[in-house]
């Protein structure tokens, strides 16, 4: 961490890193901070951290993770969550974590859906489009092409961040994969 410091780094968001192609590779002793990207980020933490409100598959004990989280989180200044699709995944994470004391802002994660092939991507990336989001996207594209289910898209994604807003969210954090027009559209149709 003195190297981040030295070099002017303030502020650092740790994630937990894509799954590697081989899950034992990444528990080598070669596999350090300095050579992978996918180690562990507890030690990293001091800033910012990064949880997904509604991944019970990848721990054993739901109720640890959370434990787990609000240790981070003593550290941390906020945390920004995985993106999901259900504003109740991330009012339970809240509650949770309020059970345990926790007072962080917890930033709600964003990505839209703006192309057939990302529903199977997503999943990749830690959270199931929902079904009927699916077949709201598949409707889409069946009614007027890729430029409809990307609207269908923008249009779901800003319902969720209302919800989201409604629930007293302490903001929005939006992945955009480098495409940021989608997330420009978003903010402007919920703030004009």
């Amino acid at each position: 961490m003195k190297n981040y410091a030295d070099a002017g780094v303030q502020n650092i968001m740790a994630l937990g890193g894509d799954i590697p192609d081989d899950p034992l590779a990444a528990l080598s002793e070669s596999n350090t901070p300095s050579t992978s990207s996918t180690w562990c980020a507890r030690a990293a933490i001091s800033p910012s951290a990064s949880r997904a409100p509604g991944r019970p598959s990848e721990v054993a004990q739901p109720a640890s993770d959370r434990r787990f989280l609000a240790e981070k989180l003593a550290r941390a200044d906020f945390a920004v969550t995985q993106f999901f699709f259900d504003a109740t995944d991330w009012t339970r994470l809240v509650a949770e974590l309020g059970e345990l004391g926790v007072t962080k802002p917890v930033l709600p994660g964003i990505m839209p859906v703006t192309t057939i092939t990302g529903i199977d991507r997503m999943k990749t990336m830690g959270a199931a489009v929902p079904p009927a989001l699916v077949e709201r996207l598949v409707a889409a594209d069946e009614r007027g092409g890729p430029s409809e289910v990307r609207n269908e898209g923008i249009r779901a994604a800003t319902a969720l961040c209302q919800e989201l807003l409604d629930a007293n969210a302490p903001g929005l954090h939006f992945y955009t994969l480098n495409r940021s027009t989608a997330t420009s559209e978003i903010y402007h149709a919920l703030f004009g």
